[in-house]
């Protein structure tokens, strides 16, 4: 049997890509090994095998491999993946579910040690806020309001305003004077500083504290 040269074919026969062999009778790499390993059921188990157990012996080795191609080749890597993660959409968020099932445990005390930082909570809370209030289409919030909510945290001094108690500053929450159940806005003018236990006591009653 006379085997096809590459010079004869301008793109692969199964494939269509230009990459074809010198002696690949028309085929790719790709398509010319898939078509070999086909014929060659035990030659490719065999090699699969080899590859693992390689890589089982030598784990320390191929770990310290990735970590470095992947400082050398950052973009390069970045750019696959997206990629990857593009045309794999719904294999990513089956993985992610199944991660977040098996990991409940962990992302709980990520989540306090997030949420306990001073720095962290007050932008999570005022979030919080607006997605409900955007929900509503009751959203009026700017990020200069975000300075004068601070200023009137500042001005309680870690006291509660609605029953006298000394919290501190970082564990008031936010009120809606008029709540946005009741078709109250979310503005400056319509939130005031209380502790958790008087702002979940207060409902959605409409009452301003001074």
């Amino acid at each position: 049997m006379n085997k096809k040269w590459s010079r004869n074919y301008n793109c692969c026969i199964e494939c269509g890509t230009i990459k074809v062999l010198h002696a690949g009778y028309g085929y790719c790499r790709n398509c010319y090994m898939n078509k070999y390993y086909q014929k060659n059921d035990e030659y490719r188990r065999y090699r699969l095998k080899q590859s693992n157990d390689y890589n089982h012996e030598n784990r320390e080795k191929r770990i310290l491999y990735k970590h470095n191609y992947y400082k050398n080749n950052k973009r390069k890597c970045k750019l696959r993946n997206k990629l990857w993660m593009k045309n794999n959409l719904e294999k990513v968020h089956t993985l992610q579910k199944r991660w977040r099932d098996s990991h409940k445990d962990r992302i709980k005390k990520y989540n306090k040690k997030y949420l306990a930082d001073p720095k962290r909570k007050l932008p999570n809370l005022l979030h919080n806020h607006k997605r409900i209030a955007l929900k509503k289409n009751v959203n009026f919030w700017s990020k200069e309001m975000d300075i004068q909510w601070q200023k009137k945290l500042n001005i309680t001094k870690g006291y509660c305003p609605s029953c006298g108690k000394y919290i501190g500053g970082d564990k008031l929450t936010m009120d809606h004077i008029i709540p946005l159940s009741k078709n109250g806005i979310h503005h400056i003018d319509n939130a005031q500083p209380m502790c958790k236990s008087c702002n979940s006591s207060k409902s959605n009653k409409m009452n301003r504290r001074n």
